[in-house]
């Protein structure tokens, strides 16, 4: 019944249409979305995403009109960074002490690959705990964690921030959270996808030509993609 409801819309809009790819591997229902989407139907479907490169090239002979839209990207001053955790070298622990330390004013965000790497970072650094707010998709069974809605802070509609001064979280940030606040001023991410990687940088929009963002990615080593 859910199915056949859809024919009655005039307009489809399929937003972050990158899912399509990014979680097919362990979502299968998104074949019958797509699937029900490239039919031959009579609505306008219209398909949106920022980072929609390999989806559209993938979808290419079912797209009558292709648009794209430069972003500025000029808040971006991007480096990489090595580290080895196996032998004590933490870039971003160490990073984001340093920030901590000698930019007073500043708030950083770091999207981690995985939960574990958050609860290392959150029992073994406790002079830490006072500046750091964590989020991920199973918040509610942990103490320190913060879900969404208590983490992201709607002020108005020229501000939405998080309280503390560090943010940890994983790539769940990604999914459409708009922050503006000219006080992020550093991210730092370990994510291996690059879709998922620019989507993650993506959540800070800047305010003024003055606002910006010194953005740290990990250069990911042959053998650990492997």
């Amino acid at each position: 019944n859910e199915y056949l409801k859809l024919w009655s819309y005039k307009y489809i809009v399929a937003d972050e249409m990158h899912y399509f790819l990014e979680d097919s591997a362990m979502n299968p229902n998104i074949f019958y979305i797509y699937r029900f989407l490239m039919q031959k139907i009579p609505q306008i479907k219209i398909l949106i995403s920022a980072t929609g490169k390999y989806a559209k090239s993938t979808f290419s002979d079912n797209i009558k009109y292709p648009y794209s839209i430069d972003g500025d990207k000029s808040y971006i001053k991007m480096h990489f960074y090595k580290d080895d955790r196996s032998n004590g070298i933490d870039f971003p622990l160490q990073k984001i002490k340093e920030i901590l330390r000698e930019d007073e004013d500043s708030k950083i965000i770091y999207f981690v690959d995985t939960k574990s790497r958050i609860d290392k970072i959150w029992e073994e650094n406790e002079d830490l705990r006072e500046h750091i707010q964590c989020m991920f998709s199973d918040s509610q069974d942990d103490p320190h964690s913060i879900r969404e809605n208590e983490c992201i802070q709607f002020i108005d509609e020229d501000t939405v921030t998080f309280n503390k001064r560090v943010l940890l979280t994983t790539s769940i940030l990604s999914n459409g959270v708009s922050l503006k606040d000219n006080r992020i001023k550093y991210i730092i991410c370990d994510i291996k996808d690059v879709l998922t990687a620019t989507q993650c940088i993506g959540r800070k929009r800047p305010q003024n030509p003055e606002d910006i963002c010194d953005v740290y990615l990990k250069y990911h080593y042959m053998t650990e993609l492997q």
